[in-house]
């Protein structure tokens, strides 16, 4: 007997203010028609990681033969069902959504609307169904008749083709492993103009470890554009949780401070700036209709200007009531004074001024309930400031990812182990590791240092497992081309990884990937290990990574035009992030790039003093000087 699970994705539902009415429509089909054990209905909102736990739980732990999700297939904001689905898959099924899209699009035009997928994990088919009764209904009909036969397919397939979950792979001498990927839609060879869908089964063999001989000749995995890598990295990396922290040096949630971090919520006023009439000058405060003349002057800070006296008031300082004008203390005479009290007895106005003159008004700067900092903005000194003055003593800010750096590579040694002179041979200084921890430190993040990993798959994927356990990103360096011991990419699928690029068409950097884990907090980025690929491919992936995860609104490097004051040759395959000195030139009225040097992807040297990453198109021939280019900033401009 086939054994069947319904899912229902509906805020509503979730929330009790509808009946889920499709799900039970649905479990009625599969008992009548298909003769199914429904074993398991669930209702969820429309949140992807909810989404996702119950497919993994029913695929991996429950193994049900068929999941049927109803509900956030469309195009309102919170549909998401597709990608919480997508991810989860190994093999696509297009054939049953042509099925229902030919079925549906017979009875209404509307049904091109639809965003659903139909796929394999392990050995469960995973369907997503329209939210109406009527719909779910009309699509599941459309699929019976093809659906025994494709359950009983699955059924028997091998177990050696299984997708990895977590902890349920393994990877020996003779055994293979590939992540489940997720990406574009097509595969871009170095010529940009080969295109040809693309699923996880698909990709090409797994990744053997057989042995060197034996080893892949090919990458598996799909060039794609720095563009579309950024997208998939800023689609699935998440905003993290919201903390409270004191608008002060002490330390609040995690020891996290104020200062450098982003508000989570409005920020408004409680109370109006200035919270009295104030003087915008040194003098002295006056009736504007005595006008110019001798007055005794008012002794003791009274609240209230006695008639025929004026009184001597300081800049920011309360103007009494009874004045409604300040005199600026250059348009007096002092006549009497009290030399042993230093005080001033008498003084001449010597000219007169209308009422208002020189008085801030109550709340003139700012009104109670004005908008101080709004959601997304980024607390620096003024901001500590601002906030400081107007008595706000804690504010809401999104936390600040706590971000592990781990290298890969038998050869690595600590420099502290391997001082000048005390190398030893076949050995080479871990460099990545202490640059990308002092990147994410200037970012004023915390950062944790997760040491060298020798070349073995076992304590890779122990010592990954356990920081994905501690951190919010875990960026690694080494592991990800096409060594025989570049073992990070079969690592993610031996702990149930989703493995969304592992090429990047980009110079340097090609190896790059990105990868999330379902059910975890934590995000990877797989650097190459060339000290240049790493530090630039942390610039243009992680560091966009973490401004989202602190909440910004902009995360993505800033770009400036420049021109160049040097020729390149341009690379005919790739595009390439050239490491450069932007600066403004008087002489050109605009920003002008200097380049950093020989730009192998080796010479770290090559990084210092840049601050920014110069965009070479890829292309015949030469860059020309005085061309101008777009330029990422990493640092401030000179």
């Amino acid at each position: 007997m086939l054994r069947a699970g319904v899912l229902t994705v509906s805020d509503r539902c979730t929330a009790g203010t509808a009946v889920d009415k499709s799900g039970p429509a649905i479990v009625e089909m599969l008992r009548s028609q298909l003769k199914c054990t429904v074993e398991r209905t669930a209702t969820v909102s429309d949140d992807i990681s909810e989404i996702q736990k119950v497919l993994i739980s029913w695929c991996d732990k429950e193994a049900l033969d068929l999941v049927l999700t109803t509900g956030g297939t469309g195009f309102a904001p919170r549909d998401v069902t597709p990608e919480a689905t997508r991810p989860l898959l190994t093999k696509e099924a297009p054939g049953l959504m042509t099925a229902i899209m030919v079925s549906s699009l017979a009875i209404t035009p509307m049904a091109s609307l639809s965003r659903a997928v139909a796929g394999v994990r392990n050995q469960t088919l995973l369907v997503n169904l329209p939210g109406s009764v009527k719909g779910a209904t009309e699509c599941l009909s459309a699929i019976l008749v093809p659906l025994p036969h494709a359950l009983a397919l699955l059924k028997s397939q091998p177990t050696s083709h299984q997708p990895p979950s977590s902890g349920s792979a393994s990877v020996g001498t003779e055994e293979a492993v590939r992540p489940a990927f997720v990406g574009c839609s097509c595969c871009h060879g170095h010529e940009g103009a080969r295109h040809s869908p693309f699923t996880a089964s698909t990709v090409g063999e797994p990744i053997s470890f057989a042995g060197v001989a034996r080893r892949p000749r090919h990458s598996p995995y799909p060039m794609i554009s720095v563009e579309a890598a950024a997208q998939l990295v800023e689609q699935h990396t998440p905003v993290l949780d919201v903390v409270r922290v004191p608008v002060t040096t002490s330390e609040g949630a995690a020891g996290q401070v104020a200062w450098g971090s982003i508000v989570a919520s409005d920020v408004r006023a409680v109370e109006p700036h200035p919270p009295f009439r104030a003087s915008v000058k040194d003098g002295y405060a006056v009736r504007a209709a005595d006008g110019p003349g001798t007055f005794p002057v008012a002794q003791g800070n009274p609240s209230c200007l006695p008639p025929g006296h004026v009184i001597r008031v300081v800049t920011g300082g309360p103007v009494p009531e009874g004045a409604d004008a300040v005199i600026d203390v250059e348009d007096t005479e002092l006549v009497e004074a009290d030399d042993e009290r230093d005080l001033e007895l008498q003084v001449t106005i010597l000219r007169g001024c209308a009422a208002g003159k020189d008085i801030r008004p109550v709340g003139c700067d700012i009104s109670v309930n004005e908008l101080l900092l709004p959601k997304g903005a980024s607390i620096g000194t003024a901001e500590l400031g601002l906030l400081t003055a107007m008595g706000i003593t804690s504010v809401d800010v999104y936390r600040l990812p706590v971000v592990g750096v781990l290298s890969t590579g038998s050869e690595l040694v600590d420099s502290g182990s391997a001082p000048a002179g005390a190398l030893p041979v076949g050995k080479i200084r871990d460099s990545n590791r202490p640059a990308l921890l002092g990147l994410v430190r200037a970012l004023g993040l915390p950062a944790v240092d997760m040491g060298i990993v020798r070349d073995s798959i076992d304590d890779l994927s122990g010592a990954v497992e356990q920081a994905l356990g501690k951190v919010d990103v875990l960026v690694t360096s080494g592991g990800v081309s096409m060594g025989e011991c570049d073992y990070i990419k079969a690592v993610v699928a031996k702990l149930g990884g989703v493995l969304h690029f592992g090429r990047v068409s980009v110079k340097p950097g090609k190896p790059s990937s990105f990868s999330t884990f379902p059910g975890r907090r934590a995000v990877l980025f797989g650097c190459p290990g060339n000290p240049v690929s790493a530090v630039t491919m942390f610039h243009v992936f992680v560091v966009p990574m973490l401004r989202k995860m602190q909440g910004m609104s902009s995360p993505a490097l800033p770009r400036v035009q420049a021109k160049v004051l040097f020729q390149a040759r341009l690379d005919p395959e790739r595009p390439e992030f050239h490491r450069a000195v932007v600066r403004w030139s008087e002489a050109d009225h605009g920003l002008v790039a200097e380049s950093t040097g020989l730009q192998a992807s080796s010479r770290l040297s090559s990084m210092r003093s840049a601050n920014a990453l110069l965009e070479l198109p890829q292309g015949s021939g030469l860059l020309e000087h005085g061309a101008l280019v777009s330029a990422r900033l990493i640092g401030p401009l000179c």
